[in-house]
């Protein structure tokens, strides 16, 4: 879009809604979250121009999603078997890895550190009483 408005180009066109969205590090791709007429989540990137729309995953369900340092994978958590563990696919959609398989937590809202070696992640669980507790945890990626 220029400065005065003009200039607006669609780049997507997905039936029913597009949710959540990300510029890639470098500015080179986008996102984003697509929901069809069915109700089928989608998770697409494309260059910025919106040329090469590229499906990477469709997931059951996609709240929060981010890119790697280098551009070259997104990392979502996505619920699987009654519990939501973290997952990073490769910007190609040809490489998708579970970082995560906790059966007692729900894994969300990963983040990568800015070398792209490690990730925090939000983990929701009950404790033994009952009590939901909310942790912030680290892993290694290498």
């Amino acid at each position: 879009m220029d400065a005065d408005g003009t200039g607006v180009k669609r780049l997507s066109n997905y039936e029913v809604a597009n949710l959540a969205l990300a510029w890639s590090p470098d500015g080179d791709q986008i996102a984003f979250v697509g929901l069809d007429n069915s109700y089928n989540f989608y998770l697409d990137v494309m260059n910025a121009d919106g040329s090469h729309l590229t499906p990477v995953i469709s997931p059951e369900t996609l709240d929060y999603f981010v890119f790697s340092p280098d551009g070259k994978w997104i990392a979502y958590s996505k619920r699987k078997k009654g519990n939501d563990d973290i997952y990073a696919v490769n910007t190609a959609g040809t490489t998708q890895i579970n970082l995560t398989n906790n059966a007692s937590a729900n894994d969300s809202h990963p983040t990568f550190s800015p070398d792209g070696k490690k990730m925090a992640f939000e983990s929701t669980s009950y404790d033994h009483t009952g009590k939901l507790v909310s942790e912030i945890y680290v892993m290694d990626l290498d």
